[in-house]
């Protein structure tokens, strides 16, 4: 905001904020024009923040669309930068795509845990609420993912009691049941259990997710009450989740 008085700012902001919400729409071709419009426009004026904002809407599409060698280079590049300047939010939000970066490219859990962890405690240091329980949400896939369920559901537990006590945005809930209910080991032995985070995993993202989420997490919960032998739900479940892709189209 310091440099708002540039020539270029509002065009600028105006591009990024399109790539933020193509990102948050699953439009990446979008996404990726946007944020290096936006990036091009925040480097003439000498904006480092804008430039690394846009720098993240980058590496969150390469993510998200699977270029493992784009997302990885990028994220090491873009954090090492964010480590010059004094901005917690970037630093910390890049350190987290880094993590995943590594694990999408190498399949390094043991770099994503490290610097989830590092990410999770400057999150709390920092006040940031929301990043705080994104880097706790990580953490958990990454102790599941590693075979240690135990320590998995506590760090789930944790982020969930710091979410309901809290004012974060409901992405951040979402993504915790969601992985809870993924979890095969739980939908094995517990169905009912599955079965109930679902029913508040798609009460979360109907107040605040876009049709497809929404529609993928009833699809999802339908398949928890089909596993539990509730049919009746299922059906309610499967009906929601076909109204809602066909909304998406």
């Amino acid at each position: 905001l310091g440099g708002s008085s540039a020539p270029k700012f509002s065009r600028a902001v105006a591009a990024l904020a399109r790539a933020s919400q193509a990102n948050k729409s699953d439009d990446y071709g979008t996404a990726r024009t946007q944020s290096v419009l936006a990036q091009d426009l925040f480097s003439t004026s000498g904006n480092h923040a804008g430039v690394l904002r846009s720098r993240f809407e980058q590496i969150f599409t390469a993510q998200m669309t699977r270029q493992s060698d784009e997302c990885r280079q990028a994220a090491t590049a873009a954090f090492a930068e964010s480590e010059r300047l004094p901005y917690a939010w970037l630093q910390i939000q890049l350190e987290l795509e880094k993590g995943v970066c590594a694990l999408l490219g190498e399949e390094d859990w043991g770099a994503d845990e490290r610097l989830s962890r590092h990410a999770m405690d400057r999150a709390r240091q920092s006040n940031y609420e929301g990043l705080y329980l994104r880097a706790l949400f990580f953490l958990a896939d990454n102790e599941v993912g590693n075979g240690d369920l135990p320590a998995g559901l506590k760090t789930a537990a944790v982020a969930l009691q710091s979410y309901w006590s809290g004012q974060a945005p409901a992405v951040r809930g979402y993504s915790l049941y969601n992985l809870l209910g993924s979890t095969p080991e739980l939908a094995t032995n517990r169905p009912h259990l599955v079965m109930t985070i679902w029913r508040e995993s798609t009460a979360l993202v109907d107040s605040e997710g876009d049709f497809l989420a929404r529609a993928w997490a009833h699809s999802f919960a339908a398949r928890a009450d089909v596993t539990a032998h509730e049919s009746q739900i299922a059906q309610r479940e499967f009906a929601e989740a076909a109204r809602l892709f066909s909304s998406r189209e």
